[in-house]
Protein backbone atom coordinates (compact mmCIF):
# COMPACT_ATOMS: atom_id res chain seq x y z
CA UNK A 1 0.00 0.00 0.00
CA UNK A 2 1.41 3.36 -1.06
CA UNK A 3 1.44 6.28 1.28
CA UNK A 4 1.21 9.90 0.15
CA UNK A 5 4.30 11.89 1.13
CA UNK A 6 3.74 15.23 2.85
CA UNK A 7 5.03 18.05 0.73
CA UNK A 8 6.86 20.89 2.51
CA UNK A 9 7.86 24.43 1.41
CA UNK A 10 6.12 27.52 0.04
CA UNK A 11 4.14 27.74 -3.13
CA UNK A 12 4.84 30.59 -5.55
CA UNK A 13 1.71 32.45 -4.45
CA UNK A 14 2.66 32.16 -0.78
CA UNK A 15 6.14 33.48 -1.55
CA UNK A 16 4.75 36.47 -3.42
CA UNK A 17 2.36 37.24 -0.55
CA UNK A 18 5.20 37.00 2.00
CA UNK A 19 7.43 39.32 -0.05
CA UNK A 20 4.58 41.81 -0.45
CA UNK A 21 3.96 41.88 3.29
CA UNK A 22 7.69 42.33 3.99
CA UNK A 23 7.94 45.15 1.43
CA UNK A 24 4.91 46.91 2.90
CA UNK A 25 6.38 46.61 6.39
CA UNK A 26 9.76 48.01 5.33
CA UNK A 27 8.06 50.87 3.49
CA UNK A 28 5.97 51.70 6.55
CA UNK A 29 9.14 51.84 8.64
CA UNK A 30 11.23 53.87 6.18
CA UNK A 31 8.63 56.52 5.29
CA UNK A 32 8.67 58.22 8.72
CA UNK A 33 12.48 58.05 8.77
CA UNK A 34 12.64 59.62 5.33
CA UNK A 35 10.26 62.35 6.46
CA UNK A 36 12.43 63.05 9.51
CA UNK A 37 15.56 63.32 7.34
CA UNK A 38 13.88 65.72 4.89
CA UNK A 39 12.48 67.80 7.75
CA UNK A 40 15.90 67.95 9.42
CA UNK A 41 17.56 69.13 6.21
CA UNK A 42 14.88 71.78 5.80
CA UNK A 43 15.40 73.01 9.37
CA UNK A 44 19.16 73.14 8.82
CA UNK A 45 18.68 75.39 5.80
CA UNK A 46 16.29 77.60 7.77
CA UNK A 47 18.86 77.89 10.57
CA UNK A 48 21.58 78.77 8.06
CA UNK A 49 19.37 81.47 6.54
CA UNK A 50 18.75 82.99 9.98
CA UNK A 51 22.48 83.01 10.66
CA UNK A 52 23.21 84.74 7.34
CA UNK A 53 20.48 87.32 8.02
CA UNK A 54 21.79 88.17 11.47
CA UNK A 55 25.38 88.26 10.24
CA UNK A 56 24.41 90.76 7.52
CA UNK A 57 22.64 93.08 9.94
CA UNK A 58 25.50 92.94 12.45
CA UNK A 59 27.99 93.69 9.69
CA UNK A 60 26.15 96.88 8.77
CA UNK A 61 25.99 97.98 12.40
CA UNK A 62 29.66 97.19 13.02
CA UNK A 63 30.65 99.02 9.82
CA UNK A 64 28.76 102.10 10.97
CA UNK A 65 30.41 102.03 14.40
CA UNK A 66 33.87 101.53 12.89
CA UNK A 67 33.37 104.34 10.39
CA UNK A 68 32.13 106.93 12.89
CA UNK A 69 34.65 105.92 15.54
CA UNK A 70 37.37 106.14 12.91
CA UNK A 71 36.58 109.76 12.14
CA UNK A 72 34.27 109.39 9.13
CA UNK A 73 31.15 111.52 8.92
CA UNK A 74 27.64 110.09 8.56
CA UNK A 75 27.52 111.41 5.00
CA UNK A 76 30.80 109.68 4.14
CA UNK A 77 29.54 106.41 5.54
CA UNK A 78 26.33 106.55 3.53
CA UNK A 79 26.90 108.34 0.24
CA UNK A 80 30.39 109.89 0.35
CA UNK A 81 29.01 112.49 -2.05
CA UNK A 82 29.85 110.14 -4.94
CA UNK A 83 29.68 106.42 -4.40
CA UNK A 84 32.97 104.65 -5.02
CA UNK A 85 32.41 100.86 -5.08
CA UNK A 86 34.51 99.24 -2.43
CA UNK A 87 35.85 102.62 -1.37
CA UNK A 88 37.31 103.06 2.11
CA UNK A 89 36.74 105.93 4.48
CA UNK A 90 38.07 106.99 7.83
CA UNK A 91 40.49 104.57 9.47
CA UNK A 92 40.32 101.86 6.81
CA UNK A 93 36.57 101.37 7.18
CA UNK A 94 34.25 100.79 4.25
CA UNK A 95 31.45 103.02 2.98
CA UNK A 96 28.13 101.26 2.40
CA UNK A 97 27.10 103.67 -0.36
CA UNK A 98 26.72 100.72 -2.77
CA UNK A 99 23.82 99.47 -0.69
CA UNK A 100 21.83 102.71 -0.60
CA UNK A 101 18.38 102.96 -2.14
CA UNK A 102 17.78 106.64 -2.79
CA UNK A 103 16.75 109.18 -5.43
CA UNK A 104 14.95 106.54 -7.45
CA UNK A 105 18.11 104.46 -7.84
CA UNK A 106 17.73 100.84 -6.86
CA UNK A 107 20.66 100.05 -4.63
CA UNK A 108 21.56 96.68 -3.18
CA UNK A 109 24.76 94.88 -2.35
CA UNK A 110 26.22 91.67 -1.05
CA UNK A 111 28.79 91.57 1.71
CA UNK A 112 31.40 89.17 3.04
CA UNK A 113 32.27 89.96 6.68
CA UNK A 114 35.14 87.46 6.69
CA UNK A 115 36.95 88.96 3.71
CA UNK A 116 40.53 89.98 4.42
CA UNK A 117 40.55 92.33 1.43
CA UNK A 118 38.18 95.17 2.28
CA UNK A 119 37.74 96.11 -1.37
CA UNK A 120 35.90 92.82 -1.83
CA UNK A 121 33.74 93.02 1.28
CA UNK A 122 30.95 94.89 -0.52
CA UNK A 123 29.86 93.97 -4.03
CA UNK A 124 27.26 95.96 -5.94
CA UNK A 125 24.46 93.98 -7.54
CA UNK A 126 23.83 94.08 -11.26
CA UNK A 127 20.70 96.11 -12.05
CA UNK A 128 19.92 96.08 -8.35
CA UNK A 129 19.26 92.34 -8.42
CA UNK A 130 21.86 90.25 -6.63
CA UNK A 131 20.26 86.99 -7.74
CA UNK A 132 21.38 87.79 -11.29
CA UNK A 133 25.01 88.18 -10.31
CA UNK A 134 26.98 84.97 -9.76
CA UNK A 135 29.57 87.00 -7.86
CA UNK A 136 27.26 87.47 -4.89
CA UNK A 137 26.06 83.92 -4.40
CA UNK A 138 27.27 82.38 -1.17
CA UNK A 139 29.76 79.53 -1.11
CA UNK A 140 30.71 77.23 1.76
CA UNK A 141 34.32 76.53 2.61
CA UNK A 142 35.23 73.51 4.71
CA UNK A 143 38.49 71.92 5.75
CA UNK A 144 39.54 69.74 8.67
CA UNK A 145 39.60 72.63 11.13
CA UNK A 146 36.96 75.16 10.08
CA UNK A 147 33.79 75.77 8.13
CA UNK A 148 32.33 79.11 7.03
CA UNK A 149 30.35 80.90 4.30
CA UNK A 150 31.99 83.35 1.92
CA UNK A 151 31.79 85.01 -1.48
CA UNK A 152 33.72 83.14 -4.16
CA UNK A 153 36.15 86.03 -4.66
CA UNK A 154 37.14 85.74 -1.00
CA UNK A 155 36.96 82.00 -0.35
CA UNK A 156 40.20 80.05 0.04
CA UNK A 157 40.84 77.98 -3.06
CA UNK A 158 42.05 74.78 -1.43
CA UNK A 159 40.13 72.68 -0.77
CA UNK A 160 37.66 73.88 -3.39
CA UNK A 161 34.63 75.63 -1.81
CA UNK A 162 31.12 74.41 -2.57
CA UNK A 163 28.47 76.71 -4.05
CA UNK A 164 25.24 76.86 -2.05
CA UNK A 165 21.82 78.04 -3.17
CA UNK A 166 21.94 80.95 -0.69
CA UNK A 167 22.01 84.53 -1.98
CA UNK A 168 22.19 87.41 0.49
CA UNK A 169 21.40 91.01 -0.39
CA UNK A 170 21.46 94.13 1.75
CA UNK A 171 19.57 97.34 1.02
CA UNK A 172 19.86 100.55 3.01
CA UNK A 173 17.04 103.07 2.68
CA UNK A 174 17.25 106.60 4.11
CA UNK A 175 14.44 107.47 6.48
CA UNK A 176 12.63 110.36 4.76
CA UNK A 177 11.62 111.85 8.12
CA UNK A 178 14.95 111.37 9.89
CA UNK A 179 18.24 112.11 8.11
CA UNK A 180 20.13 110.35 10.90
CA UNK A 181 18.55 106.94 10.30
CA UNK A 182 18.98 104.26 7.66
CA UNK A 183 16.56 101.38 7.33
CA UNK A 184 18.37 98.07 6.84
CA UNK A 185 16.78 95.20 4.94
CA UNK A 186 18.77 91.98 4.78
CA UNK A 187 17.30 89.41 2.41
CA UNK A 188 18.33 85.77 2.00
CA UNK A 189 16.95 83.48 -0.69
CA UNK A 190 17.68 79.79 -1.19
CA UNK A 191 16.34 76.62 -2.71
CA UNK A 192 14.26 74.45 -0.41
CA UNK A 193 14.46 70.65 -0.18
CA UNK A 194 11.53 70.25 -2.57
CA UNK A 195 13.14 72.64 -5.05
CA UNK A 196 10.86 75.55 -4.19
CA UNK A 197 12.32 79.03 -3.70
CA UNK A 198 12.58 80.20 -0.08
CA UNK A 199 13.07 83.71 1.21
CA UNK A 200 13.54 85.40 4.57
CA UNK A 201 14.07 89.08 5.42
CA UNK A 202 15.45 90.73 8.54
CA UNK A 203 14.74 94.44 9.04
CA UNK A 204 16.56 96.84 11.30
CA UNK A 205 18.02 100.35 11.49
CA UNK A 206 21.32 102.14 12.02
CA UNK A 207 21.58 105.65 13.41
CA UNK A 208 23.99 108.56 13.28
CA UNK A 209 25.35 108.03 16.79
Amino acid sequence: MKRNKLKSGFTLIETIIAISILAATITAILMPISGIIINTKGQLKEATAKYLLQEGLEYVRNSKDSALNGGATWSEFTTSGACVPGGTIGAGTTSLCDCIYASGITGACSIDPLAENKENEIISCLVGNCSLDTMVKIWKYEDTTRSFYCLLVNCPTSPTPRQTSFVRTIRLTPNPSNADELFVDVNVTWQGISGTAKQRTLMGSVFNW
